[in-house]
């Protein structure tokens, strides 16, 4: 499994599925309470792919009828266990 806050500055990027596509056109709209299921979304898909997720830099980037989900470590803001 890779973990994002390895040091790296790797940024993962993906399209957004239609669903979460609404969902973030909805935030965008005004529906703050929305963010959270955002960041669940997006938590979902890190684990997909096999990614420890930790403390990350979160972009949602209008792409056409979609979004574009950026995702960047930020190791310095990472508190150590």
């Amino acid at each position: 499994m890779d973990d994002l806050n390895q040091g790296r500055e790797t940024t993962l990027r993906w399209m957004a599925e239609p669903a979460l596509s609404a969902l973030i056109r909805r935030y965008y709209e005004g529906d703050a309470a929305l963010w959270i299921a955002i960041q669940q979304a997006v938590d979902v898909e890190l684990r997909r792919r096999g990614v420890r997720s930790g403390a990350y830099h979160l972009r949602l980037l209008r792409r056409g009828e979609g979004y574009e989900i950026s995702v960047t470590p930020a190791d310095e803001w990472a508190v150590p266990v």
